[in-house]
């Protein structure tokens, strides 16, 4: 079993909304198998308690969540129909120096859609306002719904939020890589875009992390944990900026698998695959290879644009088993 996620229920939250389909379908506790019927049965109570919200015929959907290596963790219910968005959001409690970039945000959430992430991008979108001028000690309440209402075919729903600290402008005080990387300091120093004596910039300080981590997943570290850590000193307004990497085990290509096509369709392919049993596994390098291939063949060829990769990662042999499923278009 995994556990079920609510991804567009601006009524309830998690918690509130599990008692509710508890009520109506008794075995469920939060967790269902995704081939087994229970998961229509959690379709059919959504339903039903969103007609009693005034939106009866709701068209709700399930997608599998899952983890980076395509293992489904979750499953996700959605309404599709109808468009769940945001009515308004309004941000309260700021000075006016930043009315204008924050009107900005809160015109351009108008009308978005609803999903299980938008409150985090939301505030996201409102630290970074601040978090570009070195205001990083800035605090804020979450963005929270207000009342949904079915206005023309929609679900509209208000969100408000508000900053409870400005804080004061940062700078940089120092700046540190540690752990087994594929740079010295003195190289990491060089090309960071944020030094000693700079203002704190949020958005350069998560293109250094980028940087940081990108070489790994394309030399076969598929597990490697970066962790990026900020001290804040209050008393003189700087920051120390800090980035560990683990690399862990380094993962190579086990078992190709090529869904959909034919032993012709295959043999054409492969001299362009770039991903052989034994190598270095670089994701990168799939989709690579397929361009390749519709690069450089010539006319007719014989498989079709469209494909779908999915890999498996195996922990205890460090192997990597990739398959591609092709569409059936030629």
């Amino acid at each position: 079993v995994v556990p079920v996620e609510y991804y567009n229920f601006p009524w309830w939250d998690d918690k509130a909304l599990n008692a509710a389909v508890a009520a109506a379908v008794p075995l469920f506790h939060g967790a269902i198998n995704p081939g087994g019927s229970m998961r229509d049965e959690v379709t059919a109570a959504l339903t039903g308690l969103l007609a009693g919200k005034s939106v009866p015929g709701a068209v709700i959907t399930t997608s599998a969540t899952g983890n980076e290596r395509h293992e489904q963790v979750a499953i996700r219910y959605h309404i599709d129909h109808p468009p769940v968005v945001i009515a308004a959001f309004h941000i309260y409690g700021y000075s006016g120096v930043w009315t204008q970039p924050l009107e900005t945000v809160e015109k351009a959430a108008f009308g978005e859609r609803i999903d299980g992430a938008v409150r985090d991008k939301l505030a996201e979108e409102v630290r970074g306002v601040y978090g570009k001028l070195g205001f990083i000690a800035m605090t804020m309440t979450a963005p929270v719904w207000g009342q949904p209402h079915v206005v023309n075919g929609e679900v509209a729903v208000p969100v408000t939020a508000s900053i409870t600290s400005e804080g004061g402008q940062y700078h940089v005080a120092g700046m540190q890589l540690k752990g087994d990387v594929f740079m010295t300091q003195e190289q990491f120093a060089a090309s960071a875009k944020l030094h000693p004596g700079d203002v704190a910039n949020e958005d350069v300080w998560k293109q250094v992390q980028a940087a940081v981590a990108a070489p790994y997943r394309s030399h076969g570290y598929l597990d490697a944990k970066v962790d990026a850590t900020q001290v804040l000193h209050p008393a003189d307004r700087t920051v120390d900026y800090a980035i560990a990497v683990e690399p862990g085990p380094e993962y190579r290509m086990g078992k190709l698998t090529l869904a959909n096509l034919g032993e012709k369709q295959k043999a054409e392919l492969m001299p362009y695959w770039q991903l052989h049993t034994g190598d270095v596994f670089n994701p990168i390098l799939i989709a690579k290879s397929v361009a390749e291939y519709h690069r450089q063949q010539a006319e007719p060829q014989l498989i079709h644009v469209g494909y779908a990769a999915r890999w498996t990662a195996d922990q205890d042999t460090h192997t990597v088993d990739v398959v591609l499923t092709f569409d059936a278009g030629k």
